[in-house]
């Protein structure tokens, strides 16, 4: 067997490391401190999204896309919901896998139609996306410039699943408030 030798990082011999002993613990096993040992242990943080106050009347998972250009353009996959205020007023919320990120924020409204895609695959409505009228980053928040109505499509699996949320936003949307902008 070979005797660990120490290590010479200097010309002048005065840098030694012995290899042999980098790492051991006092019972020459283990490092006696790990790093996982020296860290501050953190408490998660609740996140507010501003959908504690509202009742959720509909959850699925759903990919959302958005008619832009002449094509649909997928904008993610995640947690949809159908929020429904203390004021009647009902909204689709719609967020990604993961980091959370706020996809869909749109108000529900009277002359809102909701369309079946081919083969009952999806569903086609326009609204005013609150969450792209405040851009990048900003989730959504009121106060946002308006902005035009677009086309969005929501595939949700199986199709019962799709067909109970239609059906959950025809029975809400009455309550909602005039156009499709409204805050």
């Amino acid at each position: 067997s070979k005797e660990a030798k120490p290590f010479n990082f200097g010309a002048d011999g005065e840098s030694k490391v012995d290899f042999s002993k980098v790492g051991a613990g006092t019972d020459g096993g283990a490092p006696d401190a790990t790093p996982a040992q020296t860290l501050t242990k953190l408490d998660p943080e609740e996140t507010q999204t501003g959908e504690e106050d509202e009742d959720t009347i509909f959850e699925g998972t759903a990919s959302l896309f958005k008619f832009s250009e002449n094509t649909w353009k997928e904008r993610g996959k995640g947690a949809l919901h159908l929020n429904l205020a203390k004021s009647g007023q009902a909204r689709v919320v719609m967020r990604s896998q993961g980091n959370k990120k706020l996809l869909l924020n749109a108000n529900l409204w009277p002359e809102m139609a909701l369309t079946f895609m081919d083969g009952n695959k999806g569903v086609t409505f326009a609204c005013v996306n609150h969450a792209d009228a405040a851009g990048e980053g900003e989730g959504g928040k009121e106060g946002a410039a308006q902005a035009d109505p677009t086309t969005y499509a929501l595939r949700l699996k199986p199709v019962e699943k799709l067909q109970e949320f239609v059906r959950k936003c025809e029975e809400h949307k009455e309550g909602a408030k005039e156009g499709p902008a409204a805050v």
